[in-house]
């Protein structure tokens, strides 16, 4: 009886931390005072009094980078990118134009939150700097530069706090020789929101100046429709994916300066109709620096401009229905649809995944004062804040808010310690201070201290990682960028939700919203998670190998000498266990399954071969891969594989697809390529030599090596899901 009296009330006390965490409603208005405090840690140059992370007041930030100039131009300040040092004007463009869009669409909760003086001092200096970044400024479209990427890959090998930096930082620029209505379009879009703020501030003077600059940024957009490339064999941050992706920055370019200039409505209503014209755009689910397209539309509408009606549709009734859709489980392919975790994240790209949601949140936040379905899209907005801040889950992604928080963020400094001693030297790919050494606590600020496991020594407060996988694992490990790093642009839609959000609570409209993603209580993790494959330690070549779960996957390989591989030693990527590690490009590595290569006898490529193939990568996002394979086949024969992609249903020819199939009994593996024929179908055959044993049995999936992601600052294959054959 005692026994059972004991499990009755432990079952209570559960069953009362549960639905007090049901009931518990976050802190909007905390959570958006920390975004701005991470920011301002992620300031450049020299650092202004109110600065929140001052050295000198106690905080861990100093002055750095003070000699940032192009050809003598002043380009000293801004913000970095992520967690080294870039200054990339696409991204921080993309990030101003939304945190003003949330500050003028929840002014009253950044008021509430005392925290509407501190989001315009940010704002102005990254205004600031953005004009300093149109280093020629002309009503000549063709005689415009803007600054695109300062620093590259040198900044990746660095290691050290920035005040100490001693790297070259090379400066790429778009001009009327590479075009770039893309990377121009952000700058035009983040002017004239500047502009709207300033207006509203009191500050006309420097509101005509932003909208001039504006005016000259989207001339040159205009007059250069294309994507921005760096020159060949330098490192691009962030690369534009679509070829008609101009368009959508166009058209929320054009819905800003609508917002400030009414003259320019009707340029904005047109390059709208434009972009929903381009089924590329129209049916994409991403909303990010690359994917612009959801925040024109809620820009149209909230003007009540002539397309607002197909924006709403578009915008309401599609990309936020998919987004909303909690019946779609997980796995799915990324970026091909949106999925939900077994906790309840709704789910959509790999690599850097709370951004993509985060971004989503903010439209929904928006569509809830804006939408025919307002309660809808505030109690999903609300329902995956929980998720992400883990009062829901019991596990949050938010640093310095929530239980079980991100112990070591992908940021160079917040790996060191936040007070030292000068002198400071160069050491091994950072530096090492007066008294220094070793790693951790008392440890140099270089290279081995980065990729020693401690906790950070500076709690970023206010990051948002990147986040979980598709089921809800998070290894939480420094080197991983793909799942641990934070970033400006990361946080921005982020924090207009968090807005949005605080705003809805004032009004009492989150009182009718369930408890959270996942009913409130936490969600015990599955062991093992679902869809794993089992551990694989074997060996392989092709430039693979295969490794535990959540290891470190990059670095160079023996076909990858150094000095072809930009990445030099990098080896920041994790992958799952049983998945073999491959480099993609020049500096970006892969998990795929498979130990080992055979040549395939797959059909005749179409005429043009690999040329159509490079010319029609399979498209993450739009696309759908199917593979099939014999549910039965005798032991020891050959196999017939067949995939089909297509393209919002429409085939996709001249496509390298690869065949993976995997064998349960010996862990081991193969891949076959083969290129789709003009019905979008790929053919191989699966040689005899891998073949399973009778009574064996093998999964068979098929991946788009030449798919690019969606937003990702790097490659990612398209995937199939699995199916399976029993060896007879």
């Amino acid at each position: 009886m005692g026994t059972m009296r004991a499990c009755v009330i432990v079952a209570l006390l559960f069953i009362g931390v549960a639905a007090a965490r049901q009931q518990k409603e976050d802190e909007y208005g905390k959570i958006l005072s920390m975004s701005y405090k991470f920011y301002e840690g992620q300031m450049s140059g020299e650092l202004p009094p109110w600065n929140q992370h001052l050295y000198s007041k106690g905080g861990w930030r100093k002055s750095a980078h003070l000699k940032d100039n192009y050809n003598g131009v002043d380009l000293v300040g801004g913000f970095y990118d992520a967690g080294d040092y870039l200054k990339i004007s696409h991204p921080l463009g993309w990030g101003v134009s939304n945190l003003i869009l949330s500050m003028v669409e929840f002014k009253q909760a950044y008021d509430d939150a005392n925290v509407w003086a501190t989001a315009v001092r940010n704002m102005k200096w990254a205004t600031d700097w953005l004009i300093k970044a149109h280093v020629k400024a002309s009503d000549n479209p063709r005689d415009n530069v803007f600054i695109g990427q300062l620093s590259g890959k040198n900044d990746h090998h660095y290691f050290g706090r920035p005040e100490h930096a001693y790297n070259e930082r090379p400066i790429y620029v778009a001009d009327s020789s590479t075009g770039g209505a893309d990377l121009v379009g952000e700058f035009a879009a983040a002017y004239a929101a500047g502009a709207v703020l300033f207006k509203a501030e009191g500050q006309a003077a420097y509101a005509n100046v932003l909208y001039k600059h504006a005016k000259q940024a989207f001339a040159f957009a205009e007059a250069h429709p294309n994507t921005w490339k760096v020159p060949p064999g330098v490192f691009q941050a962030y690369a534009s994916y679509w070829p008609e992706g101009y368009i959508a920055h166009l058209a929320w370019a054009s819905a800003w300066m609508c917002k400030y200039d009414a003259d320019m409505c009707p340029t904005a209503n047109k390059w709208f109709n434009n972009a929903l014209a381009v089924n590329n755009l129209r049916y994409g689910l991403g909303y990010d620096w690359d994917s612009t397209l959801p925040g024109a539309a809620a820009l149209m509408i909230s003007m009540s401009q002539p397309s607002a009606s197909a924006a709403k549709q578009y915008l309401e009734d599609y990309v936020l229905t998919k987004w909303e859709n909690s019946g779609n489980k997980c796995p799915q392919p990324s970026y091909s649809t949106v999925c939900y975790t077994p906790k309840g994240l709704a789910y959509y790209s790999d690599w850097g995944t709370l951004r993509n949601t985060g971004n989503m949140m903010f439209m929904a936040a928006l569509m809830g004062k804006y939408g025919n379905n307002k309660q809808a899209h505030i109690c999903w907005a609300r329902s995956q804040m929980r998720y992400i801040t883990g009062t829901a889950t019991g596990k949050s992604y938010l640093i310095g808010y929530g239980p079980d928080q991100p112990k070591r963020p992908h940021h160079r400094q917040s790996a060191c310690s936040a007070r030292y001693t000068e002198p400071c030297n160069p050491f091994n790919g950072g530096t090492c201070c007066a008294g220094e050494s070793g790693v951790g606590v008392g440890g140099c600020c270089d290279e081995s201290n980065f990729r020693n496991p401690h906790p950070a020594q500076i709690v970023l407060a206010g990051a948002l990682v990147g986040g979980p996988d598709q089921s809800d694992n998070y290894p939480d490990i420094r080197e991983d960028y793909q799942r641990s790093e934070v970033a400006f642009d990361y946080n921005a839609g982020f924090t207009g939700a968090a807005a949005g959000l605080a705003q809805f609570a004032r009004s009492g409209g989150l009182g009718s919203c369930p408890g959270g993603s996942s009913g409130g209580a936490p969600v015990p993790p599955s062991n093992p998670p679902p869809n794993t494959p089992p551990p694989n330690n074997g060996g392989g070549n092709g430039g693979g190998k295969t490794i535990p779960d959540w290891q470190k996957c990059g670095g160079i390989e023996g076909n990858c000498p150094a000095s072809s591989c930009g990445d030099g030693k990098w080896n920041g990527f994790s992958c799952k266990s049983g998945s073999v590690c491959k480099r993609q490009s020049e500096y970006f590595w892969m998990c795929t399954p498979g130990t080992r290569t055979l040549a395939a006898p797959a059909a005749a490529p179409l005429a043009g071969g690999a040329a159509a193939a490079a010319d029609q990568p399979a498209v993450p996002g739009v696309d759908l891969l199917e593979v099939s394979a014999p549910a039965a086949a005798p032991a020891g024969s050959p196999v017939q594989l067949a995939a089909s992609l297509t393209r919002m249903g429409a085939p996709v020819s001249g496509a390298v697809v690869e065949f993976v199939v995997a064998d349960s009994t010996s862990n081991g593996s193969a891949t076959v390529q083969a290129v789709t024929d003009g019905e979008g179908i790929a053919r191989a055959v699966l040689p005899v030599e891998a073949a399973g044993a009778a009574g064996s049995s093998s999964t068979v999936s098929a991946v788009t090596p030449d798919g690019k992601a969606m937003g990702a600052k790097g490659t990612v294959a398209l995937s199939s899901a699995e199916v399976g054959i029993t060896w007879q």
